[in-house]
């Protein structure tokens, strides 16, 4: 059974947009308590995710992750994010202080750490090729990491199996409606490829 449609065209972010309409029509119009949702990587972002929550809507969402330019350096999964001074602390227990945000890349945050740190660390070469570590961290990076641990339990695996599902039954929905469509107007490569 369809809910709710929203038409766009295949641009991400226009994509996340749709979706919160449909789930806010849906909850609204319908009436219904929406209690979770399985979707594809492109639904992962920081801000949908943060939108579900506040929704109440628990995210089963495989999250792409973050890593640096070089493939060969720390990702932002080996510093501990410590709450208590707005800090990250790296491998070597060195920290990385909160600087500021940083509009212009996504609202993300900036911590940074300084060359008298970075300079004498024996790990420095697998950290950073500059004189110092900074990281870009994502406004809405706490929702990204309950979504990365509620990943990791069984019940994300159940709802991506649903979704996979639903989804091959919408794909044939749609093709068929495409070569439908196609044969109406007087195509005929669709119409003989069916």
């Amino acid at each position: 059974m369809v809910l709710a449609v929203e038409a766009t065209d295949s641009h991400p972010s226009r994509e996340v947009q749709a979706a919160e309409i449909m789930l806010a029509r849906c909850s609204r119009e319908l009436e219904l308590a929406l209690r979770s949702l399985a979707a594809d990587g492109a639904y992962g972002k920081g801000d949908f995710l943060s939108w579900l929550e506040m929704h109440g809507i628990d995210s089963y969402i495989p999250l792409r992750m973050h890593y640096p330019s070089n493939p060969h350096l720390y990702g932002i999964d080996q510093f501990t994010y410590q709450p208590d001074t707005n800090s990250y602390k790296c491998p070597e227990g060195k920290d990385l202080k909160f600087i500021g945000i940083k509009p212009a890349v996504n609202r993300s945050y900036i911590y940074r750490s300084t060359q008298s740190k970075c300079g004498a660390c024996p790990r420095k070469t697998e950290c950073t090729t500059g004189r110092f570590r900074q990281l870009v961290v994502h406004v809405e990076e706490a929702a990204r990491q309950r979504a990365r641990e509620r990943n990791q339990q069984p019940a994300f695996f159940r709802q991506q199996r649903a979704r996979r599902k639903i989804e091959a039954v919408f794909g044939e929905l749609k093709n068929r409606i495409d070569s439908d469509a196609c044969a109406s107007d007087g195509c005929n490569m669709c119409a003989s490829s069916s």
